[in-house]
């Protein structure tokens, strides 16, 4: 003790504590404002935990510094004092290096209440049994799902352990970040079913909760109902009265329906053209068997946008879409499904302002449709809402571990917000999931014409092509980045390819239009130039806030030399978001536009909402953010 004390008195004497106050707060606020500065400006994203490392470091420096220098008088640097400096400098050098080296995860730190459904055995005697063992394991899910307190990951993150023999819980638990697993079989006799499951701390592989049901098979409503409220209580969840009474509802009172729904759902969620044909054909046998199954109506709701949006279907299949989610939703306002099916038929007519209220009741009912969350993310960024998608993206990823569209997405909004360099990790972290993804090489080489960097654009442009040589998006970066860097001769059989892919009705007629009047081809140049502005005044009207439209005119009008209404269609695209506004400070098109004062004072204003913008979307607790492998 009498040692101790001495030391205390000794740090009295020469103000350590002083010095280490001081010291301490000014850490801090430094350590602040690099994370400011990290998020606004699109600073690398290693700069902000290697400033901690060396600031925590330096505690020990500023210790050492007051110990020898505290006391009045003590200003010579002694060798001792010069050997621990440089020993602690080399510490931090180290550590530091070791994180900005170091790997980060791709989800965040594992939730205490979150939990993943494995796909289930099955030990049937028939392999073709395998669309019910899954449609019970989905069941399960969905009924997780609906419960607020929980995070359930989603289906597709899932389905890639179906099969293996042996599973290693606590890896899976890191992957998907949950605290729990669900693993189950199902085994259908006769008019008997035998469902078992068993709930794994990812931790430990301590079993939390298993149970062995055998019962007749018109009870699997009952047992799915019970497996979901028992897991809630073994998680520590409360249910609300609402989650309850969704939870119990019985969601038909026809076991054969039922059979044909699980089959449609299974052809459903294969994707290809021709399942989407067996589903929709089950979808209709559980109609008909029983008229008031509302969730049969919105899987053939769904079954028929997909169409739209995958096939290349006539739009009148979302208007069928349309009638079929409302009949649901008369049937059965309860559930989730009949909204999103609503609000992606509403989205493929253009309708997004429709679309973001359906697909916002369908969260509301089920907080973990990550398909959902994604598509109100998505509609957000459409209207420049940056700050706004990205913890909705983050909700998607979080409940859907390993989609790269979802990554897609998120690069998208801190592209917005001019964060390039996080921008370009998720763009890469797409890839690391999904090499053949097109939309992340597109953003990618977006990300470098935007800042100037033509030949990067270039480079990439030329080899994402040539491996995939049928993505629209991606040909119309690759299109834009020779118009960015005023190649234009380079640029106009890139947009002339483009056309040939979508047809008329999505045909880059303005660039084509500004291309041929570069050219001195007058009559062509003004000819796709009023198809440009009769197609952009039509989607204008049809679309809602979509602002792509009135960037579209407002290019056309600038292109013919119509200044004032291009003013005017500027004042159209600000005020449906800042989706536009990277391409309206650089777009060689709008040059003209540019030097005009009233356009000058339009953009003056932008310019503070993009400021406000970057501020907003800085990392708070309402905007998480996944850190990923470099």
């Amino acid at each position: 003790m009498s040692v101790l004390k001495a030391f205390i008195a000794e740090v009295n004497v020469r103000n350590v504590r002083k010095t280490m106050t001081i010291y301490i707060s000014t850490a801090l606020t430094t350590i602040g404002i690099v994370r400011l500065f990290t998020d606004v400006y699109g600073l690398p994203a290693w700069l902000f935990p290697m400033a901690v490392t060396l600031l925590t470091c330096g505690l020990a420096s500023a210790f050492v510094f007051a110990w020898y220098h505290g006391s009045p008088g003590s200003q010579r640097v002694r060798a001792k004092e010069g050997i621990l400096h440089a020993l602690i400098f080399v510490v931090a050098v180290g550590v530091s290096l070791a994180v900005a080296r170091s790997p980060r995860s791709p989800l965040p730190a594992r939730v205490g209440k979150s939990i993943a459904v494995l796909p289930f055995k099955n030990m049937s005697a028939s392999p073709q049994d395998d669309y019910f063992t899954d449609g019970i394991m989905e069941d399960i899910l969905t009924q997780l799902s609906k419960i607020g307190e929980l995070r359930v990951i989603a289906r597709s993150s899932v389905m890639k352990y179906r099969g293996q023999e042996t599973l290693d819980v606590h890896a899976i638990g890191e992957e998907l970040g949950v605290a729990a697993l669900l693993e189950g079989s199902v085994r259908r006799e006769d008019k008997r079913v035998r469902i078992r499951g068993v709930l794994i701390n990812t931790a430990d592989g301590e079993q939390l909760w298993s149970e062995q049901y055998d019962r007749e098979l018109r009870d699997v409503f009952a047992i799915q109902t019970d497996v979901a409220q028992r897991i809630a209580a073994a998680l520590k969840t409360q249910l609300s009265p609402e989650e309850t009474e969704r939870i119990e509802k019985r969601p038909t009172g026809s076991l054969e329906a039922y059979g044909f729904f699980l089959r449609g759902r299974d052809y459903y969620n294969r994707y290809t053209k021709e399942d989407n044909e067996r589903a929709i054909a089950m979808f209709k046998q559980a109609i008909s068997l029983d008229p008031h199954y509302a969730l049969a109506y919105a899987g053939l709701a769904d079954a028929y946008s997909q169409r739209v949006q995958r096939f290349d279907f006539p739009q009148t299949w979302a208007d069928s879409s349309l009638a079929l989610s409302h009949r649901a939703i008369e049937l059965d306002p309860d559930i989730a499904e009949p909204y999103k099916a609503l609000g992606l038929a509403y989205a493929q007519r253009g309708a997004y302002t429709k679309a973001m209220a359906e697909y916002q009741k369908a969260l509301r009912i089920n907080p973990n449709f990550a398909s959902v969350a994604y598509n109100i993310a998505f509609t957000y960024s459409a209207w420049g809402r940056y700050d706004d998608a990205m913890p909705l993206y983050v909700k998607a990823i979080q409940l859907t571990p390993g989609r790269a569209t979802y990554y897609v997405g998120l690069g998208e909004a801190y592209l917005g917000a001019a964060s390039d360099s996080l921008a370009e990790q998720y763009f890469r972290r797409a890839l690391q999931l999904d090499p053949e993804q097109p939309d992340a090489y597109a953003n990618l080489i977006q990300l470098r014409f935007l800042n100037g960097r033509y030949e990067e654009a270039f480079a990439l442009a030329d080899s994402a092509v040539a491996r995939i040589p049928d993505a629209v998006y991606l040909l119309a970066m690759a299109a834009e980045a020779r118009l960015f860097a005023q190649e234009y001769g380079a640029a106009e059989p890139h947009f002339e390819r483009w056309r040939a892919l979508v047809g008329e009705q999505g045909a880059p007629f303005t660039q084509l239009g500004f291309l041929a009047l570069r050219r001195g081809n007058t009559a062509r140049g003004n000819a796709l130039l009023e198809k440009a502005i009769s197609l952009a005044s039509q989607q204008l009207k049809e679309w809602g806030k979509e602002s792509g439209p009135a960037y579209d005119l407002c290019r056309a009008y600038v292109a013919t030399g119509n200044r004032q209404r291009a003013v005017n269609a500027l004042h159209e695209v600000l005020a449906r978001g800042l989706a536009w506004w990277r391409w309206i400070e650089n777009d060689p098109v709008l040059a003209s536009l540019r030097q005009m004062p009233e356009a000058a004072s339009l953009l003056a204003a932008m310019r503070t909402r993009v400021e406000h913008l970057r501020a907003r979307a800085a990392v708070s607790p309402e905007h998480p953010r996944l850190e990923v492998s470099p």
